[in-house]
């Protein structure tokens, strides 16, 4: 067989051999290489191991996948290059208006930072030996437990001095030591502005100059110690204002508590007086009965006032179903009354009566008020139906308003009060007071009133205090024996 069959059979077999690579995955040594006979031949087929063709240089150097035949004896060592240093950023954090920076840096070694600071020309003179001061240094911090150390910082460190945009390795924090506090504002260190020139200090552990050690004596710290006595001692705001905002929500939970137990303690005494009506008329003693019954009324105001200062003071809307449940019980005694002026009596009912129909109509001014506010904040919520009920209730509690008004201007006119109470005329405002809405508390025997009654003008603690006034001047004129509720302020 000739020299050229020979090599093109064994280029067959080792391309059939790179075909067959993907499936003999196991041990090579385990695969064999028949060489088929050939005709005219009397030599025995030859079997050629796997790992001869693959290790033994059976391969020509043109066959080789990777490299060219002219690298086969190539060897050179490609240098190792080291990673670039990683730059340097200052991260800012602010705690009660001081300012902390803290400077950081990654390297494979030593962290190395570099402190500039910006000095105006006007504190340059004021510097001493500025000129002996090195260049920029660099300001060795160690990792662990190893001092500053000497080495100044190289060349990429100092010429980088924002943050990378995107950090492959995680932050590592960076120990500070303690470090006397300077009054280094940001714009000094980060901003240069005019008539400002920049100053780059080094500090290290050899260069590093501390103040001369000063000694004080004993009779210099003892008087020392005496100035300090005799200096008044102020109260530190810094404290008295933590304190503050500890006990803020406490302080607030404590005032919700009061009005609450505030706004339990007039209703049950509204209601006593109320059982006090209930057994008076029964008694066939209707004078004393309508004085509890209006009694009774004022109560029920007070009371539902701590309410509605419950309800600002938690910032929600005021409640309104209290100030409904009044009506039914106030339009009863009208009623009552109404039928006890048909029948002759001793005393003059119509003056009670009179007061009856202003506090009906100022309830229900306070109730569309309450209303209103309700409204718009459905409208801020997006419920409809709400909206139309609460427009619906407006309607029909002006309309009364309004009647009720007109009946007690009717019975009980200003000329009357004038010429029958004038007492009550005496305690009136002479101009209209300054309103306030915040101001919600009804404190019938001090509050000021303003008189005429009107719808505009006079709001709860008007009506509760010129209520209280004529009725106390009402029961010294008709002789009426009573006590009422209230005889302190609320």
């Amino acid at each position: 067989m000739s020299t050229s069959m020979r090599s093109s059979i064994f280029a067959r077999d080792v391309s059939r051999l790179d075909n067959n690579r993907s499936v003999a995955r196991g041990n090579p040594s385990d695969h064999k290489i028949t060489k088929p006979s050939v005709k005219n031949s009397s030599s025995k087929p030859r079997t050629i191991e796997l790992n001869e063709v693959l290790t033994k240089n059976a391969l020509p150097p043109l066959l080789s996948p990777t490299l060219p035949p002219w690298t086969a004896d190539l060897h050179a060592d490609i240098p190792k290059l080291d990673s670039p240093p990683k730059r340097v950023f200052a991260e800012r954090t602010e705690h009660n208006g001081s300012h902390i920076y803290t400077f950081k840096q990654y390297t494979n070694g030593d962290r190395s930072l570099i402190v500039s600071l910006s000095v105006p020309k006007t504190k340059l003179s004021k510097l001493k030996d500025l000129h002996s001061v090195p260049k920029v240094r660099g300001l060795g911090i160690s990792t662990g437990s190893r001092t500053v150390s000497e080495s100044p910082p190289s060349s990429s460190h100092s010429s980088s001095a924002s943050p990378p945009a995107h950090s492959e390795e995680p932050k590592k924090k960076v120990t500070r030591t303690d470090s006397p506090k300077t009054g280094i504002s940001k714009s000094s260190v980060f901003k240069s502005a005019p008539n400002v020139s920049s100053v780059s200090t080094s500090v290290s552990s050899k260069q590093l100059q501390l103040p001369p050690v000063v000694t004080v004596s004993r009779k210099d710290k003892g008087k020392e110690k005496e100035k300090q006595k005799e200096r008044p001692k102020g109260p530190d705001k810094t404290a008295t204002k933590i304190g503050l905002e500890k006990t803020e929500p406490a302080k607030k939970e404590d005032d919700l508590k009061i009005l609450s137990r505030k706004k339990i303690h007039w209703s049950n005494i509204a209601r006593r007086k109320k059982h006090e009506a209930d057994a008076y008329r029964k008694s066939n003693q209707y004078d004393l009965s309508v004085v509890a019954s209006i009694d009774s009324l004022v109560m029920f105001v007070v009371s539902f006032s701590y309410e509605d200062q419950h309800s600002l003071a938690a910032r929600r809307l005021l409640e309104v179903n209290s100030w409904k449940s009044l009506i039914p019980y106030a339009s009863s005694v009208i009623s009552g009354l109404e039928e006890m002026i048909k029948t002759p009596h001793e005393t003059d009912l119509s003056t009670l009566l009179g007061l009856l129909f202003f506090l009906r109509g100022v309830i229900y001014k306070h109730l569309v008020d309450i209303l209103k506010a309700e409204i718009k904040d459905n409208r801020q919520r997006g419920a409809g139906m709400e909206e139309i009920t609460a427009f619906n209730d407006i309607i029909k509690f002006n309309s009364t308003l309004e009647r009720d008004f007109w009946n007690g201007e009717n019975i009980l006119s200003y000329e009357k009060l004038r010429r029958d109470y004038p007492r009550t005329m005496a305690k009136s405002r002479k101009s209209l007071p300054k309103k306030e809405k915040s101001d919600l508390s009804v404190k019938p025997l001090t509050d000021a009133f303003y008189l005429p009654i009107n719808p505009v003008v006079t709001d709860l603690k008007d009506i509760s205090a010129i209520t209280y006034s004529v009725l106390e001047e009402w029961c010294e004129r008709e002789r009426v024996n009573v006590k009422l509720a209230v005889q302190n302020s609320p």
